[in-house]
């Protein structure tokens, strides 16, 4: 089978929600970000920081297209991988697509805990996070949108696991 690319902003359960699914499937789980992390030797902050986010993305993109004849894979991708250039549409192209949606309060409280690790909020309040949240969800849903199969609202990882997997059988 082909490849499963989970998309969605920061938070949403990407790599939760793609642990439990690779676990569930047998599949292997690869999480693009430390896979820029290990071709890089350095922390997505610290590429962002001395190359910038023109140089990161580009990267990004070299390394998802890596993943272009992977197999029984499920691929966490960062959250503004689909964003950029065609990625969403070469997702599409090359797997299978699933949007992780969340509300933004569930973001919030998620991405409050481990925010010292993410460059673009590390910084923010959580009333400066819910506004940049608010805003960067708005340019990004049309990209994640696009996605095969949209999981929205409150789910816990296994819910999500089970929604995929019923989804993929009825194809």
């Amino acid at each position: 089978m082909q490849s499963i690319y989970l998309v969605g902003f920061m938070g949403s359960g990407k790599t939760t929600i793609g642990i439990d699914l690779a676990k569930r499937m047998d599949f292997a789980w690869y999480d693009l970000d430390d896979l820029l992390v290990e071709r890089h030797k350095m922390e997505i902050s610290k590429i962002f920081s001395t190359y910038g986010e023109a140089y990161f993305r580009k990267e990004e993109q070299l390394v998802l297209h890596q993943t272009y004849s992977w197999e029984n894979t499920v691929i966490s991708t960062g959250g503004g991988t689909p964003c950029f250039f065609d990625n969403m549409e070469w997702i599409n192209r090359h797997g299978y697509s699933v949007f992780l949606d969340p509300s933004i309060s569930i973001l919030v409280a998620r991405l409050e805990k481990g925010k010292h690790k993410r460059p673009l909020i590390k910084d923010k309040t959580e009333a400066e996070m819910e506004a940049f949240i608010e805003g960067k969800l708005t340019q990004r849903r049309g990209f994640y949108e696009k996605a095969q199969l949209h999981i929205q609202g409150k789910f816990e990882s296994e819910e999500a696991v089970e929604l995929i997997l019923k989804h993929i059988e009825n194809q």
